[in-house]
This record gives C-alpha cells, structure tokens and sequence, in this order.
C-alpha cells in the first residue's frame, strides 16, 4: 500500500473481495452477469481454479473450500488494468498495474469503479446481505537503489529490519486480530526478482479480511484501508515515503 499525500506509490496492485458462506452464483448466473454487465468493457475471459475463502475468527483463520468442479471466471478489462472475479462464493474485483503500466488513480477513484461494477450492480447487490468477509488487499512491489541480485538490505527500506544486516532471500509473515473491525491481518513481505527486466525488489502485501455487521460495506472498507495505510507508514522508512511524495518528472 502507500498512499495519503504519495503522488508516486510503489502499489502494484489492490484488490476488493467479498465471501460468501456457501453457493450465490450458479455458472449459468455468471455467465449471465458478464454477458449483460461487462462484456463490452472486458473483452476478455480466463478460467481459473476456485480460490478456497478464509474466515477470520478471533483465535485463528478458518479455511474453507466448495466442493465443486466449476471454475472462477476472470474478466479482464480491455486497457489490462482492471480483472473482476466470479466464482460461486467469492467476488473480487482488482486494480493492477498491468502489462500497460498504468499509474495508480488512488483508492477513491478505484472503489467508485468497484462500486459502480460490484456493489451498485442490480444483480450483485441482492446477495450483498449474504456476505460472510470482506476483504482489502495491497500489494506493493518496491526497487530499492541498495538491492542486488542475492543481497538485499532491507534495512535501507524497512522500519523493522536490522539496517546492516544483508540478506540473500527473505520471507516474513505476520499476522493478528483487530476487534475494531472483526477482522483479521495478514502481512507478507519477501524478495523476489522482476521477470521482465531480472530488477531485484520486495514485495510487501498486506491484506485484512473479516467483517463488522453493525458497519456497512462501504464503511468497512474505508477503515480497513486506514489500518493498511498505519501499517505502511510504521514499516517503511521516512526517508521513502518523502521519495513516492514527490510526483514524477
């Protein structure tokens, strides 16, 4: 994530996601749903297998899987940067970079799209009162000047990391509870190197998923995307955040 005031973020992806308990959409309904909602501007359609949903309980994440030989259906925008996801229990509906590179619009602009095509859609918004989690996802891929091929010092980015320490590879997962909003954090940051072009960089994903009934789903989101926001700010070093405030040339 990274974002309040940063005009060049180095977010490669955010993703909204809603689960359900249990069957909403029949194949036949999905189908349906495309061929009269985002055809036109999704062009495009992959099939993936099921995404199994996780529930965040207060002492654990509960995994569960719908047994079934359907598929998820991926919709893909036709400028690549957008992908809305049906499967029979899950929505989700992601902002990417792409293979056009597009620049970040920021969240407000994003979640209108996302409302505009999930949550205000006639057929969508009658299953809306069904929904078992909701989730948010940032990913963000960051190029560090310090980072080589097999030696990476992440402490030249990271708040939470030894500032000496170099380190051929790394995985870090973290996760808690947030009884404000019911839901549960996850955090995963490791090394990884760019296809494209072989760049060294690190991925920093943080997802929460969970659910607060009293609260709406537009609510919801937005003190979720607050939480990823703290949690961005408390781990990336000051010195970063006033590089990505700065706009691009």
């Amino acid at each position: 994530m990274s974002e309040r005031s940063l005009n060049n973020p180095p977010l490669d992806e955010l993703v909204f996601g809603i689960q359900f308990n249990g069957r909403v959409f029949s194949t036949n309904e999905i189908i349906e749903l495309y061929q009269k909602y985002f055809q036109r501007d999704y062009p495009e359609i992959l099939e993936k297998p099921l995404i199994p949903n996780s529930v965040e309980l207060v002492d654990r994440t509960e995994v569960r899987l719908l047994q079934s030989t359907e598929s998820r259906k991926q919709f893909i925008h036709k400028n690549d940067d957008l992908v809305i996801q049906l499967q029979p229990d899950r929505i989700l509906f992601n902002w990417r970079r792409g293979k056009n590179k597009s620049e970040y619009p920021h969240f407000d602009e994003i979640f209108e799209m996302f409302e505009k095509e999930i949550l205000k859609n006639p057929v969508i918004e009658q299953k809306l009162p069904f929904a078992d989690q909701l989730e948010l996802t940032y990913l963000d891929r960051i190029i560090d000047d310090s980072f080589k091929l097999n030696e990476y010092q992440l402490g030249s980015v990271f708040n939470w990391f030894d500032s000496e320490k170099l380190s051929r590879s790394f995985q870090f997962n973290q996760s808690y509870y947030i009884s404000e909003l019911h839901s549960g954090v996850s955090i995963s940051i490791s090394t990884a190197i760019r296809n494209s072009d072989k760049q060294p960089l690190v991925s920093f994903e943080t997802t929460i998923r969970g659910i607060r009934k009293d609260l709406s789903l537009v609510a919801w989101y937005f003190k979720a995307r607050e939480e990823v926001i703290q949690i961005f700010f408390d781990a990336i070093k000051i010195e970063l955040i006033d590089k990505w405030r700065k706009r691009q040339n």
